[in-house]
């Protein structure tokens, strides 16, 4: 890595970016050797892991690292930051935030390939408050996935999965079935939009909830007439954010993106909204 490099990628130094200087540099690439050349095909501590838990959340930069319990186990830290540093002469790490997942199958990691991995250490000013400096290296990617055979493609990964809890027919007043923010007052509301999202339902129910995989929802505005128009789709009214407002659904991929009109709001909207 070059000094340039290095400022740039920590503008929030507590001494200014150019208060980042030739030792700090040697530092961070003494740190960066030492993690690239250490590297294999085999799994180690501080390699990076797509991981994909057993109820299918994923998780495309988790940390592996080794004898987290002191069973000779390796363990995955879901989404993790990690700071390097040398104490007494030695390498050392600590790996914080997220869930620290342990105990797992060493022979169950797959190997990827190399990828670029965010680390940080403190400057040769030592510790302190916005004395680190973030750096990249390459580190060996892996994929470690807990589903079932036949339930592997179902992540959120590639899906959205919808936990729906059903609160019983004697709902008269109320919205009967619930989930993330979403209700639909009856099956045959629910049955609509899980056909519209191409739901695959996945069986192993829990207090009276299913679970469902469905179609990325995205919506997405537009605030030019011309470029709606342009979109090759039905386009019907329906109602948003307290108006009737042309929408249009389009399949891509993994996700089922809804366009939404708004072209007459232009005026009333900064560029960043747009």
């Amino acid at each position: 890595m070059e000094l340039k490099e290095l400022r740039k990628r920590n503008q929030g130094y507590f001494l200014g970016a150019d208060g980042i200087g030739q030792k700090d540099l040697e530092l961070v690439n003494g740190f960066i050797e030492k993690i690239e050349l250490s590297r294999t095909e085999n799994c180690q501590t501080l390699d990076n892991v797509e991981y994909t838990t057993l109820s299918g959340q994923y998780f495309s930069s988790g940390i592996i690292e080794f004898n987290t319990y002191h069973d000779d186990k390796f363990c995955i830290v879901e989404s993790g930051s990690c700071n390097v540093e040398l104490y007494k002469n030695e390498f050392m790490h600590s790996i914080s935030g997220g869930c620290f997942n342990g105990r797992k199958d060493e022979s169950k990691f797959i190997y990827k390939g190399k990828i670029k991995k965010s680390f940080w250490c403190f400057s040769t000013m030592g510790a302190g408050a916005s004395h680190g400096l973030y750096f990249e290296a390459m580190v060996s990617n892996f994929e470690y996935n807990e589903r079932a055979e036949n339930k592997k493609h179902l992540t959120t990964k590639n899906l959205t999965k919808l936990s729906i809890y059903d609160r019983g027919a004697d709902t008269s007043e109320y919205y009967r079935y619930i989930a993330d923010g979403k209700a639909w007052i009856n099956e045959s509301k629910l049955n609509e939009y899980l056909t519209k999202y191409k739901a695959i339902h996945e069986v192993d129910a829990l207090d009276n909830r299913s679970v469902y995989w469905i179609l990325n929802p995205i919506k997405t505005f537009i605030f030019n007439k011309k470029e709606f128009d342009n979109i090759n789709a039905e386009s019907c009214v329906k109602y948003w954010n307290g108006n009737d407002l042309p929408h249009k659904d389009v399949y891509f991929r993994n996700c089922l993106i809804t366009y939404i009109d708004r072209h007459e709001e232009n005026d009333n909207y900064p560029s960043w909204l747009k």
